[in-house]
């Protein structure tokens, strides 16, 4: 897995939680699990967070795409690094509204890490703040 630290099985209480996330930005939740590589949901989301497993669904990365190449540019991007591209399986995605601005969509990414309890789970990996989400969100 070199240098991925994978967390815990994604749980269908994850599942549920995800969404809320998003708040009054949220458009679409893809949730049932696309492969990385194939997910159509991937090319169709310009803005949004998603959710990397594993083969064994345990979670590997929470992430934000807001880039002109929407999630399938950031996904081409993680690919490119070897570990990720043998690890990588599911994505599930959170599609926003296009317009999110990019503090909001900072404060749905830390609100996800929080609410799926990711914080200190996936080695250095670290994720914006929520202090200010009830009032970008909500």
């Amino acid at each position: 897995m070199s240098g991925l630290v994978p967390g815990r099985r994604l749980s269908s209480r994850d599942l549920a939680l995800f969404p809320m996330a998003a708040g009054k930005w949220l458009e679409c939740a893809h949730l049932d699990g696309e492969s990385v590589l194939t997910s159509r949901a991937l090319l169709r989301v310009q803005v949004g967070i998603y959710l990397v497993t594993d083969a064994q669904d345990r979670i590997l990365w929470l992430g934000q795409a807001l880039r002109s190449q929407g999630t399938a540019g950031r996904m081409r991007e993680h690919l490119r690094h070897p570990s990720r591209l043998q690890s990588f399986r599911t994505v599930r995605i959170l599609a926003l509204d296009d317009f999110t601005p990019p503090e909001c969509i900072n404060s749905i990414e830390g609100k996800a890490a929080d609410l799926l309890r990711l914080r200190g789970t996936l080695g250095p990996r670290r994720w914006p703040t929520a202090d200010r989400w009830p009032e970008l969100a909500i």
